[in-house]
């Protein structure tokens, strides 16, 4: 007898056979055993699924009602699967699923699975046995509902691995009781419908042999092509549909990453010949999009960065704390144990604690690394929670609550230290000396914290005080009120320096890091005003209504309408717009070193952003103007980066050091030899840096930290036309110039050997200094010589033209080489090589990937292009951004971040990070959900494939 299957890949009614209801804490595992095994018991070869069940994997809310999602589904399910247990008995959610069920379906469509507990039925009585001895693990929800004994299967076995598997008689005969009445057939005819579909797979297989030597006979006897010609038409339709979705990817990209990198999976996982390379492409180069990780948390209310940046807490209405790695988008941790909102998120300064406040009248300080409670703190009376700061040392935990009441508690002990009646709000000074409160009249305090003296009040508004915050120097307290005035107070002479207007009521007040700005932000215009500390004028306006001052002049603003954008608050221009968020962005917020940007939206996400990824870092200041005037007119050497990609050193009178993450000068070095000073090496510990003067006469070596002189050593006229490079202990350094490269003891200033080479030839030591490689252009030779006596040790040929040396791979085992817009691949020792082709202008900057795997290279047309070290393949599409020739490439110490920077001395991030490893895997994780049935509708129609697992 044929058992009616739905297809789960077409249009259908109802929309799921099965809803699956359960508690997620017991039984995860068993659930998505069981729900598996309802999909392949009696599955027809050439189908999908034998039933579609909806399982719910997320942590759902405690909140009144269900989320639009579960209604759906259980009103398109024709039959509910209750997973019995004391667990599920006992939660209120599972209660609601079932409220729902027996208002709106009957009583013939529920079965249950007993995993844990005990059940009895009562046949006296006609229902189960109530006692509390006798039945636990069914809700009491359900007394009365059934007028006869319903379908149930004992699933209390099923605990291993080797339980939850078809293959377990006793785990098949339970799937198989329950899923016949959903069938409509009996179990007897379900089993033997199985089998015949296993003995069927096996005659379709068996049949398929025959098959294709029959038509490989026909095939050869006849001549007929009817089988290449509709594998060839299969093929080309997935080439065609390939180059679809790859195509939409890349238009996608910046208006909704997320399908973006969904449509290049899909791409991959059809992986139609010839465009195995080009979907490759397409995910790495979806995955070097700005977005990193998109972290979904049901009914979020609340999230928070550690202070070192790798973690983000979030909080939600089911009373759940979440705790993930920035860099991974992976949970790590999750705290239970409050059934009340969680709104109120607040990391010690050490980072090793977190303080969570809710509307239960309680603040739970939790210890991170081992996920227990430290202390409860009870607010006696005094109302809910609505705020918790630790002081700067971390020794102080400050709550406010409903009643107007700020309490200090001693972080250690949970002791309650003072209590500041009349106080709305709390704000520790930066250096922990001050603590402001407001109150709902428009009065602010400052307190002594250790004595809880109070110090000053300032007054002038009757508007509840909703915002306190501190300049970064202590010296300033801005006050914002339910009004659109924001005061400026002076922490020092308790005076008022500044009353800012913002038009309309004022929000999320934030001084830059300088202090130097303040911002304002109204949810009413939509905008957000800086304004200058100094003197309280209006500096400029930007879109947004939350904002988040990152390194140097950059900020981010979220808005209401689910926009992130970021700007340069020097010029107010905008940086880039971010998309993704489909709700109101409640705030933005930056990890301390600004590489990571988060913006949290009641769509129930926190999205994380590498904000500066393929965006302009530009250098600012005068001294940033007359470099790039020196740069324009060919004064000035190229830019060099520190090998930790920390500094970037640029020529001139002075030379000067700048923070690469913000653009801001960090130092300036001065010489008394006429001419510029071009800096061109830095030590291999990013601590020394090698300059030399026009006249090349002399190398200086500076200590950057104190940028004091080491040793000037005279390298005589030409001695030292190009610095090249430094052995990995830096005792030496290594000069070209007049067809010689020239060893140099960096203490004492001696020349250790002198080498013949051609003209311009640069040098590079091995890994271990123990050997140095120069060019022999004359002879087309890569030579090996060793670094302290100077001995050749052998040379490498094998291509015409082999121009310079550029770098050497960090494991040692590659050496690259440039000539004019071709890179050639040296294996070492063995000298196999490889030329990569692609560029269209001359290149210059090179750089290995920390791993070895990836070699970036940057061009006199501003492109930079990722290769595969092994294979020689191009591993993206063309990196564009640049304005002017690149001249150097780094890659940060962590491995994660390519640093590229241009003639201009523009400075370009690029996150190489997330193209190591699986790129599916690493693609799905990132955007931590799986293409939706309209999505598949629109893009990928017809095909039964599973985009991402999640």
């Amino acid at each position: 007898m044929p058992i009616p299957v739905i297809d789960s890949m077409s249009p259908r009614t109802p929309d799921y056979d099965i809803f699956l209801s359960y508690s997620r804490a017991a039984d995860s595992d068993l659930a998505a055993a069981l729900q598996r095994g309802l999909a392949r018991l009696t599955k027809p070869w050439n189908k999908a699924r034998a039933l579609w069940v909806f399982r719910d994997k997320t942590d759902l809310s405690a909140a009144e009602g269900l989320p639009t999602q579960i209604e759906n589904a259980l009103k398109g399910a024709r039959y509910f699967l209750l997973l019995a247990s004391p667990e599920s008995a006992k939660s209120k959610w599972v209660g609601r699923e079932i409220r729902y069920w027996q208002e709106n379906k009957t009583a013939d469509t529920f079965l249950i699975a007993v995993t844990d507990g005990i059940v009895a039925w009562d046949e006296t009585r006609g229902d189960f046995d109530w006692a509390e001895t006798e039945t636990t693990a069914i809700p009491k929800i359900l007394a009365g509902y059934f007028s006869a004994e319903p379908v149930w299967e004992d699933l209390r076995f099923a605990r291993g691995s080797e339980q939850l598997s078809l293959r377990h008689s006793g785990f098949r005969s339970a799937v198989a009781t329950l899923a016949a009445p959903v069938h409509g057939v009996p179990k007897g005819v379900l089993d033997s419908e199985d089998v015949r579909q296993q003995r069927t797979v096996t005659r379709l297989r068996t049949a398929a042999i025959i098959g294709l030597v029959a038509l490989l006979v026909v095939a050869i006897a006849t001549g007929i092509g009817f089988l290449t010609q509709r594998n060839d038409a299969r093929h080309q339709r997935d080439v065609a549909a390939t180059r679809q979705l790859i195509a939409e990817s890349r238009n996608l990209a910046n208006t909704d990453p997320e399908l973006a990198r969904l449509l290049a999976v899909a791409a991959a996982k059809i992986d139609a010949e010839p465009e195995a390379d080009s979907t490759q492409v397409a995910l790495r180069t979806a995955l070097l999009h700005p977005l990193r990780h998109v972290i979904r948390h049901q009914q979020l209310m609340a999230s928070s960065l550690s202070p070192d940046g790798r973690t983000l807490a979030t909080g939600s209405n089911d009373g759940t704390v979440r705790l993930t790695d920035v860099y991974t988008g992976r949970q790590t941790r999750q705290f239970t144990g409050t059934a009340s909102v969680n709104f109120v998120l607040a990391f010690s300064p050490d980072g090793r604690k977190l303080a969570t406040g809710s509307t239960g009248n309680t603040t739970v300080v939790w210890d991170i690394s081992t996920g227990s409670p430290l202390h409860t703190l009870e607010s006696g009376g005094a109302g809910n929670f609505y705020q918790a700061a630790f002081s700067p040392d971390g020794s102080t935990l400050a709550t406010s609550t409903g009643h107007n009441t700020v309490i200090l508690w001693d972080a250690e002990s949970g002791r309650q230290r003072a209590v500041l009646d009349d106080s709305k709000i709390a704000e520790f000074s930066p250096d922990g000396t001050l603590i402001a409160t407001g109150t709902e009249h428009g009065v602010v305090r400052l307190w002594a914290p250790d004595t809880g003296q109070q110090l000053a009040e300032f007054t002038g508004d009757t508007n509840r005080v909703h915002r306190l915050v501190f300049s970064p120097d202590n010296g300033l307290l801005a006050v914002g009120v339910l009004g659109p005035t924001v005061r400026l107070w002076d922490t020092r002479s308790h005076q008022l320096i500044h009353t800012l207007d913002n038009g309309s009521a004022a929000w999320g007040q934030t001084f830059s890091p300088d202090g130097q700005t303040i911002a304002t932000g109204s949810d009413v215009a939509q905008t957000v005003r800086l304004w200058d500390t100094t003197s309280g004028q209006l500096r400029t306006t930007l879109t947004g209504e939350t904002i988040a001052f990152g390194a140097g002049t950059t900020a981010a603003t979220g808005d209401n309408g689910g926009h992130v954008r970021l700007w340069d608050t020097a010029t107010g221009q905008r940086l880039a717009d971010f998309a993704g968020h489909t709700g109101q962005v409640k705030t933005v917020a930056f990890t301390g070193d600004g590489t990571v940007l988060a913006s949290m939206s009641d769509d129930n996400t926190v999205r994380l952003w590498r904000p500066m990824i393929g965006r302009p870092t530009t250098l600012h200041g005068a001294a940033a103007d007359a470099i790039a005037d020196d740069l324009r007119k060919g004064k000035s050497l190229g830019p060099t980066f520190s090998p930790d990609g920390r500094l970037l050193a640029t020529s001139g009178r002075p030379a000067r050091l700048w923070d690469t993450a913000t653009g801001q000068l960090r130092a300036a070095i001065r010489f008394s030899h006429p001419g510029n000073i071009r800096a061109e090496l830095f030590g291999p510990n990013s601590e020394i840096l090698a300059t030399r003067t026009d006249d090349s006469d002399w190398v200086q070596l500076w200590d950057i930290e104190s940028r004091k002189l080491l040793i000037d050593i005279p390298t005589g006229r030409f001695g030292a036309s190009s610095l090249n490079a430094f052995t990995s202990d830096a005792a030496t350094i290594a000069t070209s110039g007049q067809g010689s490269i020239r060893l140099w003891n960096t203490k004492t200033g001696a020349l250790v050997h002198e080498h013949p080479a051609a003209l311009y030839s640069r040098a590079q030591f091995s890994v271990d200094g123990a050997t140095l490689m120069s060019i022999d252009k004359d002879n087309h030779e890569i030579m090996f010589r060793d670094s302290v006596s100077g001995t050749l040790r052998h040379s490498l040929s094998g291509q015409s033209n082999i121009g310079s040396i550029e770098a050497i791979s960090p494991d040692g085992t590659v050496l690259a080489t440039s000539e004019g817009r071709v890179i050639g691949l040296w294996q070492l020792p063995t000298g196999g090589s490889k030329l990569l082709t692609g560029h269209a202008g001359n290149i210059f900057g090179v750089a290995f990937s920390r791993d070895s795997a990836i070699l970036a290279t940057g061009d006199h047309e501003h492109i930079v292009r990722l290769w595969d070290v092994r294979t020689g393949q191009s591993l993206t599409e063309q990196l564009a951004g640049h304005q002017k020739t690149i001249r150097d490439a780094v890659v940060s110490p962590d491995g994660r971040t390519l640093l590229t920077v241009d003639d201009d001395a523009t400075i370009f991030s690029w996150d190489i990070g997330a193209l190591t490893g699986d790129l599916i895997t690493n693609t799905c994780a990132q955007v931590g959900r799986s293409i939706t049935p309209q999505e598949r509708e629109a893009y990928i129609p017809g095909r039964d494939m599973e985009v991402c697992e999640i």
